[in-house]
């Protein structure tokens, strides 16, 4: 939905004839990308698991089947301490404690193959340049790929700001600790709640999964186009976009975490949380993700604008 408010942004614009140039197909089907190439998995090779379908279809010629692996094998194991998905799975998120004012490469959670640095990188392959650091990026499509779906992940707040918990479910903050490796692997293994994906629910539900999932019909695009167009433009080089968008995303994060209560951590190493008012709580969820989706389109056009003026 985020690529599809920005389609029709760029219409008629230097920026749309670009996208549409170098893609071969809209925005709308470019943001799935990033997602779909999780099916790839690596046994004695990297492989799809199995034939892109449903709203993966669009990679399924074998072409941009051979661009995914490539892409999968390529950003495999090249961070410092490779996930079991890939190290490309770390370029959807930072993990900032809820307490600082923005997004700082000094804080804890965030990194060299963070959401920010994904998103620079792709702008500089779009400039003609290398990309920074650990993160490998092939060409002008790729790049295009990831920013489709980052600039959608980095507005939706629990993939920049999280909330680091002890056994008891109390607020630890990370960045008051030492930053000794040890320590820094006692954070990650005994505090982190990796952006809501170990909150759990009663339903069994992840608080992640519920800022993830819309409720609502996204089949009406109109009014988040006509929402998107009310979004004041960012005022900042391209360079400094994703660290404003992702600073934004922390202070709102804080939102996402009001009204929950925290449980002690479980034998499963997830912590139970509860609303204390379950359908405020809802309202809530809704209503911020309307607006991060209208604002997430708009800044998706003003990046690629930035890119490519007129």
């Amino acid at each position: 939905m985020v690529g599809a408010i920005a389609d029709e942004l760029l219409v008629n614009t230097e920026a749309g004839r670009q996208v549409r140039t170098i893609l071969g197909y809209n925005l709308s089907e470019a943001a799935k990308w990033a997602d779909c190439i999780r099916s790839i998995k690596k046994e004695d090779d990297f492989e799809l698991d199995h034939a892109p379908s449903g709203e993966c279809k669009q990679f399924a010629p074998p072409a941009e089947q051979d661009r995914m692996e490539n892409y999968v094998e390529r950003n495999w194991s090249n961070c410092a301490s490779r996930p079991p998905g890939g190290c490309h799975t770390e370029y959807h998120f930072a993990d900032v404690d809820i307490r600082r004012d923005g997004y700082s490469r000094q804080f804890i959670g965030t990194g060299p193959t963070d959401i920010v640095v994904a998103i620079n990188s792709a702008v500089l392959v779009l400039q003609g340049k290398p990309p920074l650091e650990r993160i490998s990026i092939k060409d002008r499509k790729e790049a295009i790929l990831l920013i489709a779906h980052f600039v959608g992940d980095i507005h939706q707040p629990l993939h920049v700001g999280s909330v680091y918990l002890n056994e008891k479910g109390e607020l630890v903050d990370p960045d008051a600790l030492p930053k000794q490796a040890w320590a820094l692997s006692k954070i990650n293994r005994d505090y982190h709640t990796r952006g809501g994906n170990s909150l759990v629910f009663s339903s069994g539900q992840k608080l992640h999964g519920v800022w993830d999932s819309i409720s609502w019909n996204h089949d009406k695009l109109a009014p988040f186009v006509a929402r998107a167009k009310a979004v004041p433009p960012t005022q900042a080089q391209v360079d400094m976009l994703a660290a404003l968008w992702a600073s934004e995303s922390v202070k709102l994060s804080r939102r996402a975490f009001d009204g929950l209560e925290f449980s002690d951590k479980g034998d499963d190493h997830k912590w139970r949380i509860s609303a204390s008012d379950p359908g405020a709580y809802k309202t809530k969820v809704d209503e911020i993700q309307k607006a991060q989706v209208a604002k997430a389109g708009a800044r998706l056009a003003e990046l690629l604008q930035q890119i490519w003026p007129e």
